[in-house]
């Protein structure tokens, strides 16, 4: 299957890009052996995101978890003195 450049240019090492309909997601996968059959199958353990011409979109939440790493102990002592003077 070929995939436009822009698509390709998010392809690393241990990652698949899948497409569905008109989009294209990126996965982290492994390799993992098969006793059965004896052969390597592939595992996929991560969701990366949505590859677009701008670049990727991580998963919303990554995004979201993201943005609570900037709340501080501190931030959210003052916030809860000013609303309880209030």
């Amino acid at each position: 299957m070929t995939y436009p450049d822009w698509v390709l240019k998010q392809k690393r090492k241990r990652t698949l890009i899948m497409q569905r309909r008109d989009n294209y997601y990126l996965y982290r996968v492994r390799s993992v052996l098969d006793k059965e059959r004896k052969k390597t199958r592939l595992k996929t353990e991560e969701f990366l995101g949505k590859i677009t011409p701008e670049g990727i979109v991580e998963p919303r939440v990554k995004r979201v978890m993201k943005s609570y790493d900037q709340i501080t102990v501190k931030e959210y002592g003052s916030s809860f003195l000013m609303q309880h003077i209030s």
